[in-house]
């Protein structure tokens, strides 16, 4: 037989699941409003250029880097339009920019050089389709490093955590990447007007 306190605390959580139910609906019809009102009105394309033509003032910079994090983890790909979700390379870098903006904004004596064309080709390259030892490839692969533009973002001593990946074959991927003109530890931002990939040298 229920007691009259475990009848209580039974009804407080079927009255606080409702209302929570009910908050979760309009925070998600909220989401969908704001959705289309950034789809609507360009503004997280005109945040990410507004922060590159104010790179000298790292308070704008920072205050665009924070509206782009919060965009990208509430929105994620939803931010990208069908055509743009199919292009792998425009899709990562585009959605990671607020990490390059954060970072030159940080270390203004970089300059932006553009990534030649054959650069970028390999950049969208799969690591399957890299000319690698298949030990190496299986250990980028098990690490969720599935195409060039991941590797590059990561410092040479970043890899040596991973399992099987010793010093010689990070030599390796080193020199597969020198070959294209890329190198570890690379931002890469992507630039509309010019339609050109980016990075800070």
């Amino acid at each position: 037989m229920k007691t009259r306190k475990e009848t209580i605390s039974f009804e407080k959580i079927k009255a606080q699941t409702k209302e929570l139910h009910q908050l979760s609906f309009q925070l998600r019809m909220k989401l969908l409003s704001n959705l289309g009102v950034l789809h609507s009105s360009n503004t997280f394309n005109k945040s990410r250029q507004r922060a590159v033509e104010n790179i000298s003032s790292k308070k704008i910079v920072l205050n665009e880097v924070d509206f782009m994090r919060d965009a990208v983890s509430l929105y994620s790909n939803e931010l990208l339009s069908f055509e743009e979700r199919r292009d792998p390379l425009y899709s990562h870098v585009v959605l990671n920019e607020y990490r390059y903006l954060e970072f030159w904004v940080n270390n203004p004596d970089m300059k932006e050089i553009a990534i030649n064309d054959e650069a970028v080709s390999f950049l969208a390259t799969r690591v399957n389709d890299l000319n690698l030892p298949n030990r190496i490839k299986n250990v980028l692969k098990a690490a969720d490093f599935y195409h060039v533009y991941h590797m590059v973002e990561y410092e040479e001593k970043d890899f040596l955590k991973y399992r099987n990946m010793g010093k010689g074959a990070i030599r390796e991927m080193e020199e597969c990447l020198i070959s294209h003109n890329l190198h570890f530890g690379m931002h890469i931002r992507y630039d509309e007007q010019s339609k050109s990939y980016f990075t800070l040298e």
